[in-house]
């Protein structure tokens, strides 16, 4: 699967309009789901104090207006009045920066499931390109299966930045599996958000547990940025309510391994508008795999191409309503970002790790 970066950027300037600070805020929270260091938060924290001592951040919507810290006339309530409304923002910017004590819980847990179940054989696993699927299902009994899901489904019922705390964790010693688990929590986290009642009752306790391994289908040979123009397409069967697939998807994490494929594919007009979402079984007649890709340290996950030749699928696992498979497509990969990002960050962190003088 080919995943996109879209987070903002910009750099924090004191000359920059209070516009920005839209960005800013933005970036902040992105780092912190991120599992940001404190020292960032300090840099940060410093940052915002620049801003607020020269004037950019007003507590009023005209700029134009001189701040009460520029006002020689502004009384001594004014002032207490602005100092009060900057302390409070910049300690709340600070605490959303920290770690709650039940995240710092979570990190605990995961860093200890790592260290114990990843660590020791992820150079092997990747060596022989193999798909620990016991170990993924050790995961899931701690409850990282279905991080975003119900209880009642089985799930941990948890936001999302508390599953990129879990995931920095356990990526720190094993990038490429901890991978393949966003992936699937992905998947599920799909379901529990458009699925129907029926649907999450009847898909989701299997994928929570991990007893089903589920992949996200979306990338086609000719379509990965622009998803929207995909071709993989989705007829309904003259006399029946079932559709028939056909296309090809492209650098599928856990083709071939895994038991259930999200496919998006067009049931009506060309463009987002005709996309839709459907649940396909791995036993299903016309479902193949292409040959399983060779990954540079990342041969823990199976990736491969997934085809469909007349794959039939019952209408009770079109998941939302025709035409809006783009739009779960996209909030999916919205929280699909953040998990392979947080991934991303980890496993450099273990490169800065001092070791034991012994």
């Amino acid at each position: 699967m080919l995943l996109q970066f879209n987070l903002p950027i910009p750099i924090p300037i004191p000359c920059f309009p209070t516009s920005s600070l839209i960005d800013m805020g933005s970036f902040q929270l992105s780092r912190a789901l991120l599992g940001s260091r404190r020292n960032w938060v300090v840099r940060s924290q410093a940052s915002l104090t620049r801003f607020c001592s020269s004037g950019v951040i007003k507590g009023v919507s005209d700029t134009s207006s001189p701040s009460v810290h520029e006002s020689p006339s502004a009384s001594a309530s004014e002032h207490a009045v602005a100092n009060a409304s900057e302390a409070i923002l910049k300690s709340r910017t600070w605490n959303e920066h920290q770690l709650t004590a039940d995240q710092l819980q979570f990190r605990s847990l995961a860093s200890d499931f790592a260290e114990n179940e990843l660590m020791p054989f992820a150079a092997q696993w990747d060596e022989q390109k193999h798909f620990p699927v016991e170990v993924l299902r050790k995961a899931a009994g701690l409850g990282f299966g279905g991080l975003y899901c119900g209880h009642d489904v089985g799930g941990s019922g948890l936001s999302r930045a508390d599953g990129a705390v879990i995931f920095e964790a356990l990526a720190y010693a094993d990038v490429s599996t901890t991978a393949y688990l966003t992936i699937h929590n992905m998947c599920a986290s799909l379901i529990e958000r458009y699925g129907t009642e029926d649907q999450r009752q009847d898909f989701l306790r299997e994928l929570t547990s991990m007893d089903l391994l589920a992949s996200y289908c979306l990338t086609e040979p000719n379509s990965g940025s622009d998803a929207a123009s995909l071709q993989t397409t989705a007829r309904r069967q003259a006399g029946s309510t079932d559709y028939i697939l056909n296309g090809e998807k492209a650098f599928i994490s856990g083709g071939g391994a895994a038991d259930v494929y999200l496919v998006m594919a067009r049931t009506g007009e060309a463009g987002p508008k005709g996309i839709s979402c459907f649940y396909v079984d791995k036993d299903s007649k016309g479902l193949s795999f292409g040959r399983q890709e060779d990954k540079l340290g990342w041969r823990s996950q199976p990736t491969s191409s997934v085809i469909l030749d007349d794959v039939r699928v019952p209408e009770r696992c079109l998941i939302g309503k025709e035409g809006e498979g783009f739009t779960i497509a996209m909030s999916a990969l919205d929280g699909g970002r953040i998990n392979i990002a947080t991934c991303s960050l980890a496993k450099p962190s273990l490169t800065f790790k001092t070791p034991n003088s012994s």
